[in-house]
């Protein structure tokens, strides 16, 4: 595995909006770093697959910024592109929790969904420098947090990337126009294809590269479309199996209650996040701690398929909630309903108590009322602009720990010869291994919380 350092690279691809680009030069220095900065974030929205991830902040801690963009970028970046309204600061940040976040102005995230800007090469050498030294030091980072992510890495030589295949699928759709039924933009296109590109490279070794955020660890796969996947196959000929955590939030948000409940049912601990990562427990475990009806709630996530609670009622607008196990909702209604539970349950900014809230957070409530009052309470203690945000962090550390540290040290320390890689909640791996990877994935959730956690397997083929 290669990557570029910090005196190798010559020259780095951004993509500009034509109305910024029409503004240049701007007053004072600082230019390569404001120019590498509108097209970090611009990169972020063409890289977004709806209008609220295209609108999203993305956050950079103070270091972090003087780290990539250079001293004092507060005076030479940040402000005069506030003042020339081309950025957007989210000015709200916790010490050590998070930090402020910036976004395009939306002039220019519609410019750029247009298709109206164009790809520039950044040629300044002191900035390619923090560049390559940002990168280099999250990727550090990354491996410092999960030590077996180095064996992850390596054990992604075990797959290679149908080239002729991809290629052709992107020139279908260009011929075509369309992607997942919307009229396929330059923008868009030109995405895929900068995506593809980084897949390929992430395969051939050449920009191996990993950072770690929000609990996660983030490569090129885990931005890549999940149409592209499809193209990736193993070395040794077999077909590629994708093997994912059934309702993975939903299991992490039981262990986040129980964990709560252990932990004496106190918010406000500055290590809250860190004491559930670490703690391990028998989920069903009757402790006296936890109210008796979050035990069913556990047991609907594991042992059915909690989203067949919202029938199609639910999607047509009147709410039912059925106790009984009911068949499983087509792929696409439970899909919508998957979107819903997030939307309008668990990542609500609806400060009404479920209590007193009425339709489906109440129905909930009536059902599993201890559930309900701890991610309400969770959310109100947040400091976040978004009151949720916080909760799907904590969610995204727990999953984060059990695929990148638990399961990737399983597999380094008894399948070193197993080819696979991590996207999130999904392993992916040769249909040889799929068995024994499934195995380990058991082994790892009966260690962890004595309960086997409920997984599926598909190809990845479409």
């Amino acid at each position: 595995m290669t990557s570029p350092s910090p005196t190798t690279l010559q020259s780095l691809s951004i993509t500009l909006p034509n109305s910024f680009i029409e503004m240049l030069p701007m007053d004072g220095g600082g230019e390569a770093a404001r120019n590498w900065f509108v097209g970090y974030l611009a990169r972020k929205v063409l890289r977004a697959d709806n209008e609220r991830k295209e609108a999203e902040y993305h956050n950079l801690g103070a270091k972090e910024m003087e780290r990539i963009l250079g001293a004092s970028p507060r005076r030479w970046v940040i402000n005069p592109l506030l003042t020339a309204r081309v950025i957007e600061v989210n000015e709200k940040y916790a010490a050590g929790r998070f930090s402020k976040g910036y976004r395009l102005s939306i002039a220019y995230r519609l410019e750029l969904i247009g298709g109206d800007y164009r790809v520039e090469q950044l040629t300044d050498k002191a900035q390619l420098r923090r560049f390559s030294r940002w990168q280099e030091r999250r990727h550090e980072k990354a491996l410092e947090r999960f030590p077996h992510l180095q064996h992850q890495l390596d054990a992604a030589d075990h797959f290679t990337v149908d080239l002729q295949a991809l290629d052709d699928y992107l020139y279908d759709l260009e011929l075509c126009g369309k992607w997942r039924g919307k009229e396929l933009a330059k923008g868009r296109h030109e995405y895929l294809t900068a995506q593809a590109k980084s897949m390929a490279a992430f395969f051939d070794g050449s920009e191996r590269w990993a950072h770690f955020a929000s609990g996660r660890i983030h490569t090129a796969l885990t931005n890549t479309p999940r149409d592209l996947r499809q193209f990736i196959i193993p070395k040794n000929g077999d077909d590629l199996i994708e093997i994912d955590l059934k309702s993975a939030q939903l299991v992490f948000l039981c262990v986040v209650i129980r964990s709560f409940y252990r932990q004496g049912g106190i918010y406000g601990s500055e290590d809250f996040h860190q004491k559930v990562i670490e703690d391990r427990f028998d989920l069903f475990e009757r402790d006296g701690l936890t109210p008796s009806d979050v035990y069913p709630f556990i047991s609907t996530v594991l042992h059915d398929d909690i989203y067949t609670m919202f029938q199609e009622e639910y999607l047509q607008g009147s709410y039912t909630i059925l106790n009984a196990k009911q068949r499983r909702l087509p792929h696409i209604k439970r899909e919508a309903m998957k979107k819903a539970t997030f939307s309008k349950i668990l990542f609500t900014p609806n400060r009404t108590p479920p209590s007193a809230a009425g339709g489906l957070r109440q129905l909930v409530w009536n059902e599993y009322p201890s559930v309900m009052d701890f991610i309400q309470q969770f959310n109100d203690h947040s400091t976040r602009t978004k009151r949720s945000s916080e909760l799907a962090t904590l969610l995204q550390e727990l999953e984060g720990s059990f695929f990148n540290e638990h399961l990737a040290g399983a597999l380094a320390a008894f399948e070193p010869d197993c080819g696979f890689f991590i996207i999130y909640d999904a392993v992916f791996v040769s249909e040889r291994h799929a068995e024994a990877l499934q195995g380990w994935l058991e082994s790892v959730s009966r260690t962890l919380y004595r309960a086997e956690l409920s997984h599926s397997s598909s190809l990845t083929l479409t």
